[in-house]
């Protein structure tokens, strides 16, 4: 992550928002790290002094913070404990809704980590029923398997659709038979 990727995912959040005639703005901001080479301890550290610094750019009523590449709801869950211990004590219940994507424990949304996923399975058989097209039996390719990757084939899997190469960081996949989307996300697990 650089700048200017940065400035461009801030950029296309603003249109996106915009253009779905959502009342947000649009922002984006991350850490220039590999998370690979950090233990679970260090990346929660990491991630507490980054929401300290954010300070008051982020607020439920201001700027909430998504999940996104290499983070979790643990990760979310650490903002917003951190957040929350930035807030006075009678207002902290008013605020969790500073970050989405944290576990259910911690006030999250049933349905979160799926939600993206979800939105291209309805994207594709919304433009499948505009076009008159059968989804029974096509056969599709996926670029990434992380999150929106992995539920996305999960949940075009009952329409009958056939996931045939799946790339990622990792490497890449082929099976002119089909991908099983259950078996693999449990591989990658």
């Amino acid at each position: 992550m650089d700048l200017d990727e940065v400035r461009a995912l801030a950029a296309w959040m603003t249109w996106k928002a915009a253009i779905a005639h959502l009342p947000y703005g649009g922002a984006t901001g991350g850490i220039q790290i590999d998370p690979a080479g950090y233990s679970m301890n260090e990346i929660e550290r990491i991630t507490r002094r980054f929401t300290y610094a954010l300070g008051n750019n982020i607020g439920p009523e201001y700027d909430i913070p998504a999940p996104d590449v290499n983070t979790n709801s643990q990760i979310m869950a650490c903002i917003l404990d951190t957040y929350l211990a930035t807030v006075p004590p009678h207002e902290r219940q008013r605020c969790i809704h500073v970050v989405t994507g944290k576990p259910l424990e911690a006030g999250g949304s049933l349905g979160r980590d799926k939600a993206t996923g979800q939105g291209i399975a309805y994207m594709i058989e919304t433009w499948a029923q505009e076009h008159q097209f059968p989804l029974d039996g096509a056969t599709y390719i996926l670029q990434g398997f992380g999150n929106v990757g992995s539920w996305a084939a999960r949940l075009l899997k009952p329409y009958g659709i056939k996931l045939i190469a799946v790339e990622d960081i990792t490497g890449a996949i082929y099976n002119q038979e089909g991908i099983d989307p259950e078996a693999l996300t449990d591989h990658v697990r």
